[in-house]
């Protein structure tokens, strides 16, 4: 029943995951890995002490800020994956943390609406982390993993997120208005 966070690939997730531990309080050296961290075995290591010890700086954050960081290899590809259903954020905020250009690239921003569509469904509260217009020093779009490492904190990204998704943006096929084209799903011409 707690607040979820969706993005897209393990350094944005562990990115989100880093940030939350930090603004609760968790001192950096507490992320460094230790030698103590990874067990040799017979068959190579066992990352078991690491892996408890993580568990337990997660649990030192206050129940109120938690959240669930989902990441997810490609945009689209949390649909390809039957555990997906058993993901139930409830009522709760369901923020979905795509780059930058959500707003300019229509196959992110269908990936996104996808994913709203989903969580609706699932009767949660889909939330976009916005970060359209947040650039890097070139001018380039950034991921939530560009913004945590050199623009803001945790605090910060989720005061981000809007209920609404950009408007969509047209593909170069779908032209202009008033300019003629072949419907691609009909074969007809259409202004």
């Amino acid at each position: 029943t707690r607040r979820v966070l969706f993005t897209e690939g393990m350094l944005k997730g562990d990115s989100a995951l880093t940030a939350m531990l930090l603004s609760s309080g968790v001192d950096p050296a507490e992320l460094d890995v230790r030698p103590s961290d990874m067990v040799p075995t017979s068959s190579g290591f066992s990352p078991a002490p690491g892996r408890a010890r993580l568990t337990a700086l997660l649990e030192s954050v206050p129940e109120a800020d938690q959240v669930t960081i989902y990441g997810f290899y490609g945009i689209h590809n949390w649909r390809n994956h039957p555990e997906w259903n058993g993901i139930s954020p409830g009522k709760n905020h369901a923020y979905v943390a795509f780059d930058g250009d959500v707003g300019t690239n229509p196959h992110v921003w269908k990936a996104a609406k996808d994913l709203f569509d989903a969580l609706d469904k699932k009767h949660s509260d889909p939330v976009l982390i916005d970060l359209s217009g947040a650039k890097d020093e070139l001018g380039r779009k950034v991921g939530m993993d560009d913004y945590l490492a050199t623009m803001g904190d945790w605090a910060s990204l989720l005061a981000l997120g809007t209920k609404d998704l950009p408007a969509r943006p047209r593909t170069e096929a779908e032209g202009t208005i008033g300019q003629w084209r072949m419907d691609p799903d009909t074969a007809q011409t259409q202004e």
